[in-house]
């Protein structure tokens, strides 16, 4: 069975695992994640598969503007081609949507082309790239999914 929830500070240890396990660089760190949990204009949802948290997702929001920021989408290597990056991808879209934000942007690895196949699936369109982006030099794709109105 699948869930998503809002993280919580109990989800800390799990969150941070998971953080470890799939990023080489530029981690979240505990400092960050007790800030995003509590006290930052964002959401972080996670995505459970039995019971077990096996990814993560956090959207930034800014105040008097149109556009939410897509901050971080991470799932289990374990748990890595069974469409829990989409599950929670569409949780955190809607999130967004019900905060009256007008659209998503992101910053994904020029080189990471299944999370850009995964984007572009869903709608997300690329508009620019930002040289040096990450610690090794890779530059990064910036893309963004505009809502349509209903």
């Amino acid at each position: 069975m699948i869930q998503i929830k809002k993280a919580v500070l109990k989800n800390l240890t799990r969150l941070l695992a998971i953080e470890n396990e799939c990023f080489s660089e530029s981690r979240i760190s505990e400092i960050s994640f007790c800030y995003l949990l509590t006290k930052a204009n964002a959401d972080v949802l996670i995505i459970l598969k039995n019971n077990i948290v096996c990814g993560d997702g956090i959207i930034l929001y800014r105040k008097n503007s149109a556009s939410a920021r897509l901050y971080s989408l991470a799932i289990s290597k374990k748990y890595q081609g069974q469409g829990l990056s989409k599950k929670l991808l569409c949780a955190l879209e809607t999130s967004a949507q019900k905060k009256k934000y007008r659209q998503l942007i992101l910053e994904v690895r020029k080189d990471n082309i299944s999370a850009i196949k995964l984007y572009e699936t869903l709608q997300y369109k690329s508009f620019g790239e930002i040289p040096n982006y990450y610690e090794d030099g890779m530059t990064a794709v910036r893309m963004k999914k505009i809502f349509v109105a209903c």
